[in-house]
């Protein structure tokens, strides 16, 4: 696509933007336009002062839209995130219009010639040779039965207060692994912290296109199941501190660890190792939605989420990148967390 048309149509799709958000605005202050939020279970309401203030916010995010197009090429990663930001917090004109913006600026520029760059070298590691593959899938189910599955008993945890007992069944769960992939982890962590500029030029760019990915594909789920999945519901009822731990510190390490670094063992094969690591770690979110089987629905963008993951470490091989990812996934969701939880207060 040309460059010119690419500009003409994000200023256009910037312009009516602006004009949505101004004429709600002015309809909501006004009270010509009733003001009903839409509610979703399990997410705050947010207020009319709330909503015009995003709208305001909104106007503004267009606006700069329509400055750094002038220089797109230049400005691309820029808009890339002006246009992520106004899906998150838009409605739905500002959603579809920052889905075609994105597509538009994925594309090629076909009237440009760039300078040809060269393809990005990750370093090549150490191959870890693997015996035994049997005693690694024997040992990986019987961690998923205890700590995932919750089918084995364990009334000894009954006495032990609620926070000590995470931190006691996490920090098992971190022995057991870090020693089995004890050689991989001290492999894995020197390349990562000698090459770690490569490392991040390959996660950032594929960060970013799963993300745009994700968002198209969530935000219908949402509306679908009229609720927040039951595995992020139980997350918000906990503490701010602990659900940030967990989410930050245990979740991108241990889960690494179990779903790919120790099911890798015994998955050689990478195609079967994407989409059974994808399935089983969709599978393992989804295990306490029981109540409401439309709450199932959730478990394609977890998949999603675990085929992609995969995908990077049957790539880099450095189970390091995909902590890195995953930490900064769960950042990002706890941050909008937080955001969300304040306005709607």
């Amino acid at each position: 696509m040309k460059l010119i048309t690419k500009q003409v149509i994000i200023r256009i799709i910037a312009v009516i933007a602006i004009i949505v958000s101004l004429i709600c605005i002015y309809g909501f202050a006004s009270k010509i336009i009733p003001y009903e939020g839409i509610q979703i279970e399990g997410m705050p309401s947010i207020s009319l002062e709330v909503q015009i203030v995003l709208l305001s916010f909104l106007t503004v995010i267009n606006i700069f839209n329509l400055i750094f197009v002038r220089n797109l090429l230049k400005h691309k990663k820029l808009l890339i995130a002006i246009n992520i930001i106004q899906m998150l917090f838009g409605g739905m004109v500002h959603i579809i219009g920052g889905i075609i913006a994105m597509v538009l600026l994925f594309l090629d520029t076909k009237d440009v010639v760039e300078e040809p760059k060269e393809p990005l070298k990750l370093p090549e590691l150490e191959k870890m040779q693997v015996k035994r593959k049997w005693i690694y899938l024997l040992l990986w189910t019987a961690l998923f039965i205890f700590f995932y599955a919750g089918l084995v008993p364990m009334p000894f945890l009954q006495n032990i207060p609620p926070l000590a007992r995470i931190f006691l069944l996490y920090g098992i769960q971190a022995l057991i692994l870090g020693y089995l992939l004890r050689k991989d982890i001290k492999r894995d962590f020197l390349t990562f912290k000698g090459n770690f500029k490569t490392y991040m030029k390959y996660i950032f760019p594929k960060l970013g296109i799963f993300f745009l990915v994700y968002i198209i594909i969530s935000v219908p789920i949402a509306l679908i199941a009229g609720q927040i999945s039951t595995n992020q519901s139980q997350l918000n009822e906990l503490p701010l501190a602990l659900t940030a731990t967990m989410a930050i510190l245990f979740a991108p390490i241990l889960e690494e660890f179990m779903f790919r670094g120790l099911l890798r063992k015994f998955i050689p094969n990478n195609t079967a190792f994407m989409i059974i690591s994808g399935v089983i770690f969709g599978a393992a979110h989804m295990l306490y939605a029981e109540e409401n089987l439309i709450m199932y629905i959730y478990i394609i963008p977890y998949t999603l989420l675990g085929y992609f993951l995969a995908r990077t470490y049957a790539k880099t091989n450095n189970i390091f990148t995909n902590i890195s990812i995953h930490f900064l996934w769960n950042t990002f969701a706890v941050l909008l967390n937080v955001i969300v939880k304040l306005i709607g207060a």
